[in-house]
């Protein structure tokens, strides 16, 4: 299998049944018996993709996330509830530190 994250899914099926493609059909769209994942793959996609994510946020293309992401802060950091102290600077907020 070839794709950007290598996940194989296997499932309970024999060969030599008559009906085999019925039967392989199913066990495609049931519940899969087990998963592998290759953890490195795994990793490195997680990371490429949360690497964008912070990129997106920077750079303030994508008003969805950057929307998103402050109601969190906010939320999380009390910051409607009076002076707080954060202790980073701008620049390193933006990754420029």
């Amino acid at each position: 299998m070839s794709s950007e994250f290598d996940i194989f899914c296997s499932y309970a099926h024999c060969d030599n049944d008559d009906e085999w493609v019925e039967k392989f059909v199913k066990a495609l769209t049931s519940p899969a018996a087990s998963i592998v994942v290759n953890p490195q793959r795994m990793y490195e996609g997680v990371l490429r993709h949360f690497e964008q994510y912070i990129k997106d946020l920077r750079c303030g293309s994508r008003p969805d996330l950057t929307d998103k992401f402050q109601k969190a802060v906010s939320l999380l950091w009390a910051l409607e509830e009076g002076k707080n102290v954060i202790g980073l600077t701008e620049d390193e907020f933006k990754g420029r530190a």
